[in-house]
């Protein structure tokens, strides 16, 4: 016989697999009750991977399917687990230390031993995260052509002297200017001048010139 199979019988039987009626042993039987509580189960683990508790202090930028969305404030948040990802997460208080040891030109052409001290703090943590490919090299380049610019309208001995608090003040202005042209949410705390000194087969001279002023 290749007459096709009676379509209500095969509903019948569909039915019966769920309904436990018919057929020999012990067919499955569908349980609404149980399926309920499975998917509220379910529900219920997908919130509890999507709520996080963020600190005081930190910012997390979202991404959802891989682009940017949002950043969560502090607090107990939410994301969407498989279809939004935490792309970076940063403490905005925590002040964070630079340090560049280099030699620079004087306005009057002599090289100086420098090591400047950068404090910093993330302002705009999508900024910091989105616009700057690695923030240490843009702190390093930014901290290099303030300090470049600054100290070579100054001559050597403003540097070493007493002109060194407001070559600070003005290399941190300059470095703040940099920043905001990079557009990198860092924002500039403090700069010092940790350590200066002249070319070493003039040093011993220069200390001289400072041991006779005093």
């Amino acid at each position: 016989n290749n007459n096709p199979p009676d379509l209500d019988e095969a509903i019948n039987q569909f039915r019966k697999m769920f309904s436990g009626g018919g057929g020999k042993g012990a067919p499955f039987k569908f349980n609404f009750k149980f399926f309920s509580y499975l998917i509220l189960g379910l529900l219920a683990l997908y919130i509890f991977l999507g709520v996080r508790i963020v600190n005081e202090a930190n910012r997390e930028v979202v991404f959802t399917l891989g682009k940017y969305n949002r950043v969560l404030g502090p607090g107990l948040q939410f994301h969407f687990p498989f279809f939004e990802e935490v792309f970076a997460s940063e403490n905005i208080s925590r002040i964070r230390t630079f340090v560049l040891p280099t030699n620079m030109l004087t306005k009057d052409e002599n090289i100086v031993d420098v090591e400047l001290n950068v404090q910093y703090t993330i302002s705009d943590l999508k900024k910091y995260a989105l616009n700057v490919e690695d923030p240490e090299i843009t702190i390093r380049q930014a901290t290099e052509s303030a300090l470049r610019h600054v100290v070579g309208e100054n001559n050597m001995d403003d540097l070493l002297t007493s002109g060194a608090a407001a070559i600070s003040s003005g290399i941190q202005l300059r470095l703040d200017e940099y920043l905001q042209i990079y557009d990198a949410g860092i924002s500039v705390q403090q700069v010092n001048i940790e350590q200066r000194q002249p070319p070493a087969e003039v040093i011993d001279s220069f200390r001289d010139v400072v041991a006779a002023r005093e």
